[in-house]
């Protein structure tokens, strides 16, 4: 009997035995996966952060070209007002300030190129005539 009760008593302590080793296992794979979880979510935590930071120099380099495509546009735009003004310049010169300032002078229906050439011409005859009488 003393020997059955003892076979039992260290039968039961086993199982004790085992059931300690199998929950601190089971312990153990828990708190692995809790250190897994814990790592991913830093993954993921740090992904993004990246993301964040590339998505702010997006950002960034699309504003320097639209800062860089602004600047061209002003520069055009100021290219062309100075092309204009130096056409208006060689119109002054061709034409003569007087000549121009009567076309826009008189209200005409308008542009008619042929009548100002023509005007133009009887100027010029007008201008010969008068330095061959000086002469």
């Amino acid at each position: 009997m003393l020997l059955v009760l003892v076979v039992v008593v260290v039968v039961l302590l086993l199982v004790l035995v085992v059931v300690v080793v199998l929950l601190l296992l089971l312990l153990l794979v828990v708190l692995l996966m809790l250190l897994v979880v814990l790592l991913l979510m830093l993954l993921v935590v740090l992904l993004l952060m990246l993301l964040v930071v590339l998505l702010l120099m997006l950002l960034v380099v699309l504003l320097l070209l639209l800062l860089v495509v602004l600047v061209v546009v002003v520069v055009v735009v100021l290219l062309l007002l100075l092309l204009l003004l130096q056409l208006l310049m060689l119109l002054l010169l061709f034409f003569g300030y007087e000549s121009i300032r009567k076309l826009l002078d008189r209200p005409r229906p308008g542009c008619k190129m042929l009548e100002l050439l023509q005007v133009q011409q009887q100027q010029q005859q007008q201008q010969q005539q008068q330095q061959q009488q000086q002469q």
